[in-house]
Protein backbone atom coordinates (compact mmCIF):
# COMPACT_ATOMS: atom_id res chain seq x y z
CA UNK A 1 0.00 0.00 0.00
CA UNK A 2 1.40 3.43 -0.95
CA UNK A 3 1.24 6.67 1.03
CA UNK A 4 -1.62 7.93 -1.15
CA UNK A 5 -3.57 4.67 -0.83
CA UNK A 6 -3.07 4.62 2.94
CA UNK A 7 -4.11 8.24 3.34
CA UNK A 8 -7.33 7.51 1.43
CA UNK A 9 -7.90 4.27 3.34
CA UNK A 10 -7.74 5.87 6.78
CA UNK A 11 -8.98 9.30 5.65
CA UNK A 12 -5.99 11.43 6.65
CA UNK A 13 -3.67 13.60 4.57
CA UNK A 14 -0.58 12.22 2.87
CA UNK A 15 1.36 14.93 4.74
CA UNK A 16 0.26 13.37 8.04
CA UNK A 17 1.38 9.91 6.84
CA UNK A 18 4.78 11.31 5.85
CA UNK A 19 5.09 12.90 9.30
CA UNK A 20 4.31 9.56 11.00
CA UNK A 21 6.97 7.92 8.82
CA UNK A 22 9.53 10.63 9.58
CA UNK A 23 8.89 10.28 13.31
CA UNK A 24 9.08 6.46 12.96
CA UNK A 25 5.66 6.16 14.61
CA UNK A 26 4.19 3.93 11.89
CA UNK A 27 5.58 0.71 10.45
CA UNK A 28 6.71 1.12 6.84
CA UNK A 29 9.02 -0.28 4.20
CA UNK A 30 11.32 1.81 2.03
CA UNK A 31 12.06 0.58 -1.48
CA UNK A 32 14.39 3.21 -2.87
CA UNK A 33 12.48 6.47 -2.43
CA UNK A 34 9.11 4.72 -2.34
CA UNK A 35 7.40 4.21 1.03
CA UNK A 36 5.10 1.20 1.35
CA UNK A 37 2.87 -0.15 4.11
CA UNK A 38 1.60 -3.58 5.12
CA UNK A 39 -2.15 -3.32 5.76
CA UNK A 40 -1.94 -5.82 8.65
CA UNK A 41 0.64 -3.63 10.40
CA UNK A 42 -1.50 -0.55 9.79
CA UNK A 43 -4.52 -2.26 11.34
CA UNK A 44 -2.37 -3.17 14.37
CA UNK A 45 -1.20 0.46 14.59
CA UNK A 46 -4.80 1.69 14.55
CA UNK A 47 -5.87 -0.81 17.23
CA UNK A 48 -2.86 0.02 19.41
CA UNK A 49 -3.62 3.75 19.17
CA UNK A 50 -7.38 3.56 19.69
CA UNK A 51 -8.66 5.49 22.70
CA UNK A 52 -11.70 4.03 24.42
CA UNK A 53 -14.69 6.27 24.96
CA UNK A 54 -15.47 7.45 28.48
CA UNK A 55 -18.88 6.77 29.99
CA UNK A 56 -19.43 10.17 31.60
CA UNK A 57 -22.63 9.07 33.34
CA UNK A 58 -20.71 6.32 35.12
CA UNK A 59 -17.79 8.64 35.87
CA UNK A 60 -20.10 11.25 37.42
CA UNK A 61 -21.74 8.58 39.63
CA UNK A 62 -18.32 7.60 41.01
CA UNK A 63 -17.58 11.22 42.05
CA UNK A 64 -20.85 11.57 44.01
Amino acid sequence: MTVRELSEHINVSAFFIYRLVEEKRISHIRVGKKILFDLRKIEEFILDNTVDAVDWNEKLKLKM
